[in-house]
């Protein structure tokens, strides 16, 4: 059930009405009289037209262009050949890390404290109330005895092997 879950969450089929991560995308919409208000701001804020035909006229003609660039650059690219009809990209060249970069990880990392994930990841549940998000079946507020800490052992504990047959 966990797995199932969490697959339909990553594809966006079920949502989370406190997260910003997995919220239903149209919840922040605007809509009917608001949106016909909004509209002309936002059209001109972004610098597009009402006619949705002639954007997407424009767009194509945008993505065209690009592909046209982008076959016409392949013969002399040499950082990319064919083999057996796949692309192959040559590796890029190490670039060597100036003393500050070096420097500055160094410095945050000493700066960090020392914490394991499932510390971070109960933190993360007070600071956020997340673990309230979860919910009863029967819509009753879950809410046993250390359920955050269950809740932060299913999501750090090892995933079940799965079959190439399971859904």
């Amino acid at each position: 059930m966990l797995e199932a879950t969490r697959r339909a969450l990553r594809r966006r089929d079920l949502h989370v009405a406190q997260s910003l991560r997995f919220a239903d995308p149209a919840r922040g919409l605007l809509a009917g009289a608001a949106w016909e208000a909004a509209k002309p701001a936002v059209l001109r804020a972004l610098g597009r037209s009402e006619d949705a035909r002639a954007e997407v006229t424009v767009l194509a003609a945008h993505l065209d262009a690009a592909y046209r660039r982008a076959v016409a650059n392949l013969p002399g690219n040499p950082d990319l050949r064919f083999e057996g009809g796949a692309p192959v990209l040559s590796r890029l060249d190490r670039l060597e890390e100036p003393d500050s970069l070096i420097g500055l990880r160094a410095a945050i990392a000493a700066r960090l404290p020392k914490a394991d994930l499932p510390d971070v990841v109960l933190e993360i549940m007070a600071r956020t109330g997340f673990a309230a998000a979860f919910t009863h079946p029967d819509s009753r507020p879950a809410r046993v005895e250390g359920f955050e800490v269950s809740l932060a052992a299913v999501l750090l504990g090892p995933r079940p092997a799965t079959s190439a047959s399971s859904p």
